[in-house]
């Protein structure tokens, strides 16, 4: 437990060299204290939760794939986050501390616990545009998705559906052992998966931090994340 007057510090892991002001915000609406760091930024010697977020293409080999040849125009990998949040991954799940992954943080989860990434999302025959939303305010949705009644995310969002937005071109193909599949699109992407091996690690294919104020049920997720920190 915390002691009084201290915030919970939520890590956030960021590109080198930038500021992630959607998450940070959102943390910080959600009673948190945010703080950012990049490839080769000191990271704190402890902390009490972990938020993924997202950004580039995951490098295949991490799970055990060479890049496909029909996408490789399409990938735009950054290696040095691979590393340092394959590493962040790895040690919460090890420490069970609370993580809240978010489009490329929910595929780097997956990857870390053992599952596997579709490269792109055409070779799942699904068309890779039909998954990045363009015009429009940042803060709009682009589909729905079903949240099945029967898992945690069902009790931060309610079950049943869901209004997400969408900015990704790959997706969790395989999910890890140990994590369910909690929702998907219409077209049966996968859009939300959870541990049952951990206290509460929580991944989402959308960006909530772009909707919480216009769509607050999506603020549910950082509120969480903030409240489990706080018993860490």
């Amino acid at each position: 437990m915390h002691p009084e007057g201290r915030l919970p510090l939520i890590l956030i892991t960021a590109k080198q060299g930038s500021v992630p002001h959607g998450y940070v915000d959102a943390v910080r609406l959600a009673g948190g204290q945010p703080l950012a760091a990049g490839p080769g930024d000191p990271l704190p010697e402890a902390f009490d939760g972990l938020l993924l977020s997202g950004g580039e293409d995951v490098h295949p080999r991490h799970y055990g794939q060479d890049i496909a040849a029909p996408v490789q125009e399409t990938l735009r990998i950054d290696e040095a986050r691979d590393l340092m949040e394959l590493d962040l991954a790895h040690a919460a799940l090890r420490s069970d501390l609370p993580v809240l992954c978010i489009c490329r943080g929910a595929q780097v989860m997956n990857v870390a616990a053992g599952g596997t990434l579709w490269q792109d999302l055409s070779l799942a025959g699904i068309p890779s545009s039909s998954h990045y939303q363009s015009g429009g305010d940042y803060w709009e949705t682009s589909h729905g998705g079903i949240v099945e009644p029967t898992n945690r995310l069902a009790e931060i969002m309610g079950a049943g559906p869901l209004l997400v937005n969408s900015y990704h071109h790959q997706a969790v193909a395989e999910a890890a052992p140990g994590f369910v599949i909690t929702s998907r699109a219409p077209d049966g992407t996968i859009e939300s998966l959870e541990s049952r091996r951990h206290r509460w690690v929580m991944a989402v294919q959308w960006h909530p931090e772009r909707l919480v104020r216009h769509h607050p049920v999506h603020l549910r997720l950082f509120t969480r994340l903030v409240e489990e920190a706080r018993r860490s």
